[in-house]
């Protein structure tokens, strides 16, 4: 297998979660944009059919191959999945608990500034519990956006538990449940809501992340042209499938189409030969990259204050939305930097040793 260190491998997977998360935060800008008239016909239209939010089945994919790739070598170890179970509340339980807990301060001091969410002490505690609502009109936490979240930590109790399980035969065995369970989803109509939202297919990406894995520890690799044919595949798949329908005409499986168009792109990313982003540009990706999960829970905060300042000045208003569009994206961006370095980081570090280190310049984890 070529030898590959982790840095390298983790700054090519960066630029990947850069580009889901920002388009993300994208969506969401144009999502509120919509709400003036006047805006840009071509914004209107990007908002209508360019599915921005869909860099969630990237971050999926992304996270069912780290997953492989950390656990790789360690699943016959006795007592393993209480390491990768500890490893990962430690990696996203606290940050995700402190944007929690700022909106939930929000709502209680500001309710008016939030049009889709209200505060609900239910609502708040399976939200800390990573659980799905009661119904869909409650399925989602009280910081919305952490409906993801609540999907990575199913699949890594999924994951602990086919390594106490199954061991060195925990990937397999964890894949075919997957695919079990998605194949259930269409009998499960009536079924408690958790039942539903547990077997989405959207758990696919996870699947097919650990399966991009499978390839790339068995030295699997495309030329760089190839691998950037596959990440252009990817996009043309991301924006053809709202074109053609498909999310409509397939109903309880529309997710299976951006599982393909998610799958192709990190494919294109991984499995090419190693080369770390070189230029500022480069540099930039992968920084974003190490700041993608603070930038996507800390970026509707910062998008509703722009939106809310913006929405109240006339002269801001006349800007346009590409304007709006091209600050807010960058104010989230820098917002989740700084938060990466000033709260996530020391916020991790806290978990993890049980004491606050000094913010220092982020650099890839192995």
């Amino acid at each position: 297998m070529p030898r590959t260190t982790s840095s390298q491998r983790l700054s090519t997977l960066q630029l990947g979660r850069a580009f889901a998360a920002v388009s993300v935060v994208v969506g969401h800008t144009l999502h509120e944009a919509a709400k003036w008239e006047g805006l840009s016909p071509a914004l209107r239209w990007a908002d209508g059919f360019v599915p921005f939010g869909q860099g969630v089945d990237v971050f999926f994919v992304i996270s069912g191959f780290i997953m492989y790739h950390v656990s790789r070598g360690h699943l016959d170890r006795p007592g393993y999945w209480r390491e990768f179970a500890r490893n990962r509340v430690v990696r996203i339980v606290p940050t995700y608990w402190f944007y929690t807990f700022v909106m939930v301060a929000l709502l209680a001091i500001l309710p008016s500034a939030f049009d889709t969410a209200s505060l609900d002490l239910g609502q708040v505690v399976r939200s800390l519990l990573f659980l799905p609502g009661l119904d869909e009109a409650r399925g989602n936490p009280i910081l919305q956006l952490g409906w993801t979240l609540n999907y990575e930590m199913f699949f890594y109790v999924l994951f602990a538990g086919a390594i106490a399980a199954f061991g060195r035969r925990a990937v397999p065995a964890l894949a075919v449940l997957l695919v079990a369970l998605a194949a259930l989803h269409p009998i499960l109509a009536d079924a408690p809501y958790a039942l539903q939202v547990w077997t989405r297919p959207i758990i696919l990406d996870f699947a097919a992340g650990l399966g991009i894995g499978a390839l790339w520890s068995r030295g699997v690799r495309v030329g760089r042209g190839a691998g950037k044919a596959l990440v252009a595949l990817s996009l043309a798949t991301f924006l053809a499938i709202p074109a053609l329908g498909l999310t409509v005409s397939m109903g309880v499986y529309a997710d299976l189409p951006f599982l393909l168009a998610a799958t192709l792109f990190v494919a294109g990313l991984t499995l090419v030969p190693d080369a770390p982003p070189r230029g500022a540009v480069g540099r930039a990706g992968v920084l974003v990259g190490d700041a993608s999960y603070s930038l996507y829970l800390s970026h509707p905060f910062v998008l509703t204050a722009i939106f809310l300042l913006w929405d109240r000045v006339p002269a801001l208003r006349d800007l346009g939305g590409w304007v709006y569009l091209g600050v807010t994206t960058m104010a989230c961006v820098v917002a989740s930097i700084l938060a990466y370095w000033f709260i996530e980081r020391p916020l991790t570090a806290l978990a993890r040793d049980g004491r606050l280190h000094r913010p220092s310049r982020p650099r890839p984890a192995p």
